[in-house]
């Protein structure tokens, strides 16, 4: 096969996952459920299992598990310490804007939290070069310890 096809079959196979992840990205929620107050550090104390979402059910595969979660602990009312799975901790600034929390950090991209249910919420992250969501590629949050 001659490269320059290779390069136009490659381009329409990319092209192809780019417009697919586009149409996920419009099924993830983009603002909060009423309920939850954003900006809040009391709504994300506790721990966490990390999923990814597959369709519009979010019914998702694993990240890490109940078993070995996230930690979220308040420091302030408006900041959170969220403590990795590996240990390492990093603290962030919230604030609310248009039906999200952001979770600002000292020096990396910012994170917007959509609140699903009271025990769930879609993490996106924000491009440090340009400032916008990455809608098409949440991580779900959901609450462990809850009957």
């Amino acid at each position: 096969m001659k490269k320059t096809n290779m390069i136009i079959i490659l381009s329409g196979f990319m092209a192809a996952i780019a417009a697919n992840n586009m149409v996920l990205a419009n099924e993830y929620p983009r603002t909060g459920i009423g309920g939850v107050t954003n900006g809040v550090a009391s709504s994300f104390v506790g721990e966490w299992s990390i999923h990814y979402p597959e369709g519009s059910t979010y019914s998702a595969s694993g990240v890490t598990s109940c078993e070995d979660p996230v930690r979220i602990e308040s420091t302030e009312p408006s900041s959170i310490v969220y403590q990795a799975v590996n240990g390492d901790k990093v603290e962030f600034i919230l604030s609310s804007f248009m039906d999200r929390t952001v979770w600002m950090p000292a020096m990396t991209e910012s994170t917007l939290a959509v609140w699903t249910t009271k025990d769930e919420f879609f993490a996106y992250q924000v491009d440090l070069r340009t400032g916008k969501a990455k809608w098409e590629a949440p991580l779900v949050y959901r609450r462990c310890d809850v009957q």
